[in-house]
């Protein structure tokens, strides 16, 4: 991730999207060396998404790969959206799957919210 971080750090936030798209590259590339199967593109879910919600309106004729997927898997409307999430155990926790796309966008608000301003706030602040 150094590399990444050496060409993004000290960004303004009009430079902001052509750093997002370098880290999504990055990660994207990163995250599709190894076999894992967490990370889906936002095409992926929504195709997820629809093979779960055909097979829940015809349950008389589900294909394997269906009943994987609904064994594995869930949908949750949010503001009419629906969402992939993990099936939810009995904890209640509920794992939210968010495509690639949107993982930037993600973490970058989480940074935000959790007030972390960057280098120079944080030398203010000593």
């Amino acid at each position: 991730m150094a590399e990444y971080s050496e060409n993004c750090e000290h960004r303004e936030n009009d430079e902001i999207s052509d750093c997002s798209e370098k880290w999504k590259d990055y990660f994207l590339k990163e995250a599709m060396k190894g076999d894992h199967h967490k990370v889906f593109s936002k095409i992926q879910c929504e195709e997820i998404i629809r093979d779960l919600q055909i097979a829940k309106a015809t349950p008389s004729t589900k294909t394997n790969q269906q009943m994987r997927r609904m064994k594995r898997f869930d949908i949750l409307e949010i503001d009419g959206v629906n969402r992939l999430i993990a099936k939810c155990k009995s904890d209640g926790v509920i794992e939210y799957y968010a495509p690639i796309e949107e993982m930037y966008d993600i973490i970058h608000q989480a940074h935000i919210a959790t007030g972390d301003g960057g280098h120079s706030i944080t030398c203010l602040n000593k």
